[in-house]
Order: C-alpha cells, then sequence, then structure tokens
C-alpha cells in the first residue's frame, strides 16, 4: 500500500475491501475444485460442515465488503462537506472502530446457516443447490427461498435509503442548485457590467474619430 494511504482512514478502508475480497476468493476454491475440476462431490464425510462454512463465510464477507464502500463513500462525503472537521473524524482508529462495529450485525444476520439443525447439504456436487435446508419439511426451507432473499434485499435497501440519507441528499442537492445559481448571476451580471463599461468608453472615441473625419 502507498505511504500515504497508510496514515489515512480512506486507505484503511480500501485495505479492508481487498482483504474481503481475496477471503472470498479464497473460500471459493472449493466449489471451483468440485465443479471445475473434479467435476464430482467431494470431502462427503465433512460435507455438511464445509457447506455451513462456505455458505456463512460468504455471507459474512459480503456483507462486510458491501458495507465498507459505504463507509468509504461517508468517509469522502464527511471530507468535503466537513473539510475543517476531517482530521477529527476521518481517523484510521474510527476506521477499525466501524469496520469491527460490522462483524456483530454480519453474524447475527447469517447466523442461521451455522446451526447443525437448519443447514447442511442439500445436492452435493450441484453449484447452486449444493447446499441448503436439511429437513425440507420444517419452516426454514420455505424461509430460506423465500424469506431471506427478500431480507438481504431489504436490509440494503431500507438502510441506504434511510431518511437520513434522503434529508441528506436532498440538503446537498438544494446547496448545489443554489451555489450553480449564484453563480450563473453573478457571471450574468459580471458581464453586463464589463459591456456597460465598454460601450461608454467607445462612446468618445467615436465621436473623436467622426469630428476628425469632417475636418
Amino acid at each position: 500500500m502507498c505511504p500515504i494511504l497508510r496514515v489515512t482512514s480512506t486507505g484503511c478502508l480500501f485495505f479492508m475491501v481487498a482483504i474481503s475480497d481475496l477471503l472470498y476468493l479464497l473460500v471459493s476454491i472449493f466449489e471451483f475444485v468440485e465443479v471445475g475440476i473434479v467435476q464430482r462431490a467431494i470431502f462427503l464425510s465433512v460435507y455438511d460442515n464445509v457447506c455451513r462454512f462456505r455458505w456463512f463465510s460468504r455471507g459474512m464477507i459480503r456483507f462486510c465488503s458491501a458495507w465498507t464502500l459505504v463507509l468509504i463513500a461517508i468517509d469522502r462525503w464527511i471530507k468535503v462537506c466537513f473539510p475543517f472537521k476531517a482530521n477529527k473524524w476521518c481517523t484510521r482508529r474510527h476506521a477499525w472502530i466501524a469496520v469491527i462495529l460490522l462483524i456483530p450485525p454480519g453474524i447475527c444476520l447469517h447466523g442461521h446457516m451455522l446451526s447443525t439443525q437448519l443447514f447442511g447439504r442439500l445436492f452435493p456436487g450441484i453449484p447452486s443447490a449444493a447446499c441448503g435446508p436439511i429437513d425440507p419439511t420444517t419452516y426454514y426451507l420455505y424461509f430460506f427461498f423465500v424469506h431471506w432473499p427478500l431480507i438481504q434485499i431489504n436490509f440494503y435497501v431500507h438502510c441506504l435509503a434511510s431518511k437520513l440519507f434522503r434529508n441528506e441528499f436532498l440538503r446537498c442537492f438544494k446547496i448545489i442548485k443554489q451555489s450553480n445559481g449564484t453563480t450563473i448571476t453573478s457571471s450574468t451580471a459580471g458581464l453586463t457590467a464589463n459591456g456597460v463599461a465598454f460601450v461608454t468608453n467607445a462612446i468618445p472615441l467615436v465621436e473623436i474619430h467622426h469630428n476628425r473625419s469632417r475636418y
């Protein structure tokens, strides 16, 4: 990492995104070996544990990676909108604390995949259906395939489209609109003043030239 980025909060957050992406690729190696190379189910004796570890890890890593990108956006927003407070708020310590605070909600959101009574192997060897609910007669099957995708979508949408973000977006939009209007008005006034000054200075010159032509 560049030495300049090492001492900034943005650099720490980008470093965490890189680590999470690398971990996701490492966890996905199992599917590459099983489906792309061996082309059959492997580690059947511990396949349930592998399923729980893979799905929980991938969900947790995706959660942390996505919200770290949100933290990067917030970090840049603070530095642009509050430049005098950025040195106090946007520090490496606060960046690490924010990333650590993402772990508990991620565990709570994806913790059901670690249950030995609910989650395990479903159809080994098939990438999209290798893991899932163990007992098809329980309500968890309906929850996993119907409610769980909606929960993930609504969680991100409701958090990102909350009232705080909407109000802040509208406030910034009004500021930008007002600043653009002020700039246009000032530019128009400046052009008008320059035009009047040019005409005022040009009139005597025209009169002098006209008088000289008469004589």
